[in-house]
């Protein structure tokens, strides 16, 4: 059973993460039959869950691309219709709006600007920190910082409204 087989005994046996899950994971281990836990049957048990997953992921996955096709016909109609949300009969709010993707394209060049600009305590923050520090700087009117890509795409909020 590998080659760490005779090793494996010298250590403890690593536990299951306990919670939720594991908790659905023991409640289906309870419910299988001791006439079902012979070796070949767990197997073929095995196998046919893993089609099944591998045919609900395929779905997903084209549900997740009917899902942003639908979001950018959306951003492109609202934009048509000069409109920045639309309220759902259920309540609900769908709207559209604009944002910045901050990254860096050369740390040497972000490092130098940095140093420059005194703010070297910068130098360790992460790159949330350091992107709300570009996006700050373009709303002030200031220039992108060299060393840094900036893109522009939608976002699309889908909330329940206020009762």
């Amino acid at each position: 059973m590998g080659i760490y087989k005779k090793y494996a005994a010298q250590f403890p046996l690593q536990e299951f993460e306990p919670g939720p899950f594991q908790d659905k994971v023991n409640a289906l281990k309870d419910a299988v039959s001791e006439k079902d836990r012979e070796p070949a049957t767990l197997a073929a048990r095995y196998r046919h869950l893993r089609k099944r997953r591998a045919r609900a992921e395929e779905i997903m996955s084209r549900i997740s691309a009917a899902v942003a096709a639908t979001e950018q016909l959306f951003w492109s109609a609202c934009e048509g219709a000069g409109v920045e949300s639309v309220k759902l009969q259920d309540g609900f709010y769908m709207g559209v709006t604009d944002d910045l993707a901050v990254s860096t394209t050369c740390r040497e060049d972000v490092n130098a600007w940095i140093r420059r600009s005194g703010l070297e305590r910068l130098l360790s923050v992460n790159s949330n920190t350091l992107s709300g520090l570009v996006k700050d700087r373009i709303l002030a009117g200031e220039e992108v910082p060299e060393g840094i890509a900036v893109k522009s795409y939608k976002k699309t909020t889908y909330r329940k409204g206020n009762s």
